[in-house]
């Protein structure tokens, strides 16, 4: 049987891809090619299962919707695994070609010339043998290796126009050796429970390169401390919930507070009115009004001093119990709010509680 392979569209060395239906028809039924169990001497049995992949591969190759080259590589892969037969790595080194997967492009082509020997047309060789030295002058050798193994490794090349090329690889062992399309390439290093690791390469053809991936293992972040209140009971551990006495000096504090500016309002009128009535005194009784007008201001003036001063007195008592406050170790699931009140009478403490 005499094995031909498409081409790419820019490379007219390779016959057309309308080939590619008398290669599947000969691999399938070519009384050439040995049926499951009957091969000759030395030579690979085809399997039907690899019959089943090599028809599907031809098939992808030959979508109306144009060549769906990935899934094509892959069933050629899986016929290939299942019968190692040279008479498959020419359509198998044509898909790794157009997927820009050089290295084993090249490797496909060289066994194919190699173990297909005579029974190639010579025409056809020739053709192979171009375009393999084509591919063998361009493609750029890379070494890579992991830490931990078992690394997916994802390369995206980005062309001077079109799309992405996406091929992607695995470091199971120490290191593995691709061959890269010239280009730009951006290679992105993944394992579960690691941090993705990254290169970026300007492949030049015909060059080589080697890089090794060191992956960090990832940090788990820290659960944020749940929510709580103060006053809360039954949580588990020990807590400083406020005390009732906080909120009862607070609220004396802004209630003597209030009480010494009302005040001091009061005593700066009784001031206005003393100087008012000191001016006018002409007699001994406009001279005791405008004394008596002086007692009451200073009188005033002392209550407002004692008002404002138990108010800091009050303030500093609410500082000492909060920064003071125990710690308590919940024995129940009570919960205690305690919330101050001020009305137009008058100051108190309201408390609720859940049990």
């Amino acid at each position: 049987m005499k094995m031909r392979s498409p081409s790419r569209p820019v490379c007219s060395s390779f016959v057309p891809l309308t080939a590619v239906a008398l290669l599947a028809s000969s691999l399938i039924s070519s009384p050439a090619l040995a049926e499951e169990g009957s091969a000759a001497p030395g030579e690979i049995t085809i399997t039907d299962k690899a019959r089943a992949h090599f028809r599907t591969g031809v098939n992808m190759l030959q979508d109306p919707d144009g060549p769906r080259y990935a899934e094509a590589y892959r069933e050629f892969k899986a016929a290939y695994a299942d019968s190692p037969s040279w008479k498959i790595l020419g359509n198998l080194g044509i898909a790794a070609m157009k997927l820009e997967r050089d290295g084993e492009a090249i490797e496909a082509f060289r066994k194919y010339l190699e173990e297909g020997g005579d029974e190639l047309d010579p025409s056809e060789r020739q053709q192979v043998q171009r375009d393999l030295e084509t591919l063998e002058s361009g493609v750029v050798w890379v070494t890579l290796q992991a830490t931990p193994p078992g690394v997916r490794l994802t390369d995206t090349r980005t062309p001077l126009a079109g799309r992405p090329i996406v091929n992607r690889y695995t470091i199971d062992g120490e290191s593995i050796r691709v061959g890269l399309h010239p280009g730009s390439h951006r290679l992105v290093a993944e394992l579960d429970g690691y941090e993705q690791a990254v290169w970026s390469l300007e492949a030049e053809a015909g060059s080589s390169a080697e890089h090794v991936f060191t992956l960090q293992p990832k940090v788990a972040a820290e659960p944020a401390p749940a929510p709580s209140t103060g006053a809360e009971m039954g949580d588990a551990g020990t807590h400083r919930p406020i005390p009732a006495t906080v909120y009862v000096s607070l609220a004396a504090a802004g209630a003597l507070a209030t009480g010494g500016a009302v005040m001091g309002v009061l005593a700066l009128g009784k001031q206005r009115a003393f100087d008012d009535a000191n001016a006018r005194v002409t007699d001994a009784e406009s001279e005791a009004h405008a004394r008596e007008l002086r007692n009451q201001g200073q009188t005033m003036n002392l209550v407002t001093d004692i008002l404002f001063g138990s108010a800091l007195v009050a303030g500093g008592a609410a500082a000492f119990f909060y920064f003071t406050r125990p710690e308590v170790k919940p024995t129940t699931n009570t919960a205690w709010t305690v919330s101050p009140s001020a009305l137009p009478g008058g100051g108190g403490v309201w408390m609720q509680g859940t049990f």
